[in-house]
């Protein structure tokens, strides 16, 4: 059973976080469970604030790429590849399901690239998995490969490594300039979003399937 909370607890709980304390360390110091420690502060009114939050500051992914293979693995990408912002509907038992948010970048090619697909693996990191066959329709289409990578941190890596600062008017130019943006403002959040947060992810998501669009010629 739970330590039994006296009103002298509670009135320190409220003390602590009001003076800037973090709940996790709020509840080391009086023994007890950080989640107690939310419970005390909404059953008795107390605003959450966004310093109490711990910071989003995964480890960083860093990369060191020759130059040139940096710039052929642009045009590539600028040509076969995808940068987008991942949306799942995730479930949870007697909740509310909710969107979890994710940046991927991705290249989808004939099994007979596998040389080239594996030689970006390589050098970036990332996922491979396969496909083809008989489809339910009844066609055939040849086994594909794909990469992939995902995640703030590795999607960050590989963008300032090789995929920003590119000079040619490539289209896809404006779907990897948005989705840094958005992994750039992901990194001002705290971990643990707010409504306000997943608002802001939500319009980037619907901002970078907007600029996916085809809009013709003209732009």
């Amino acid at each position: 059973m739970g330590k039994r909370l006296t009103d002298q607890d509670i009135h320190s709980i409220i003390t602590r976080y009001q003076n800037g304390g973090h709940p996790s360390d709020i509840a080391a110091v009086l023994g007890i469970h950080f989640g107690t420690v939310y419970a005390v502060l909404k059953r008795e009114g107390v605003p959450l604030t966004s310093a109490s939050y711990k910071p989003f500051v995964p480890e960083p992914y860093i990369l060191h790429v020759d130059p040139v293979w940096a710039a052929e693995f642009r045009g590539f990408f600028y040509a076969d590849g995808s940068a987008l912002l991942a949306r799942e509907k995730r479930k949870r038992p007697g909740k509310e399901p909710y969107y979890f948010y994710k940046p991927v970048l991705g290249i989808h090619q004939r099994d007979d690239e596998a040389l080239l697909i594996h030689d970006v693996q390589d050098k970036l990191g990332g996922h491979l998995s396969s496909a083809g066959g008989y489809h339910r329709n009844g066609y055939y289409t040849r086994p594909t490969m794909r990469w992939s990578i995902a995640s703030y941190p590795r999607v960050r890596g590989v963008l300032e490594a090789v995929l920003l600062g590119g000079c040619l008017p490539a289209r896809k130019r404006a779907d990897i300039d948005l989705l840094y943006e958005l992994i750039l403002a992901r990194y001002r959040m705290p971990r643990y979003l707010r409504p306000e947060d997943k608002a802001v992810l939500v319009d980037y998501y619907e901002a970078i399937k907007a600029v996916k669009r085809y809009k013709g010629a003209g732009g």
